[in-house]
C-alpha cells in the first residue's frame, strides 16, 4: 500500500499447519542464496556471511540451503534433523504472528479470504 496506494490486494489466509508443513518440505530446502548480479553488491555483509557459511559445508556434496543458514545463525553449525522441532516451532510462531496481522488488516483495497474458491467475491473486488 505504501508504494502502490491504489493497488488491490487479495489477502489469502491459509491454515497455519499446512503453511508450516509446506515451508519445511519445500521452502527450507531452497538455496541459501541466489546470486543477483548487478542488484546485490558483492561487498554486501550478509552475502559475505552466506559465502562464509557455504565454505564451511563445502566438504559436503550439497549446496547451502535456507535451513543451513538458519542452523548456522542459531547453533553455528550445519543443519541436522535433530533441529527440526525447533525450526518448526520458530516458523509456526512467525507464521502465526503474520496471520494475526493479516487477519486484522482492514482497508478498502484489501480483500481477505479464507477460501480461495470464492470466485464471485474476487471478481467483484477486482472489477
Amino acid at each position: 500500500m505504501e508504494f502502490f496506494p491504489n493497488s488491490k490486494i487479495i489477502n489469502i489466509i491459509h491454515d497455519i499447519d499446512e503453511c508450516v508443513d509446506r515451508y519445511i518440505r519445500v521452502g527450507s530446502i531452497f538455496p541459501g542464496h541466489v546470486k543477483h548480479l548487478g542488484i546485490v553488491p558483492p561487498d554486501n555483509p550478509y552475502l559475505s556471511y552466506l559465502y562464509e557459511i557455504e565454505s564451511l559445508i563445502s566438504n559436503i556434496d550439497r549446496k547451502l540451503t535456507l535451513r543451513d543458514v538458519w542452523a548456522f545463525s542459531h547453533f553455528n553449525t550445519e543443519w541436522n534433523d535433530n533441529m527440526l522441532d525447533e525450526l518448526v516451532n520458530e516458523i509456526r510462531t512467525r507464521f502465526t504472528h503474520n496471520k494475526v496481522i493479516r487477519e486484522n488488516t482492514e482497508h478498502a483495497n484489501v480483500l481477505t479470504l479464507f477460501d480461495l474458491k470464492d470466485y464471485k467475491q474476487i471478481k467483484e473486488f477486482i472489477s
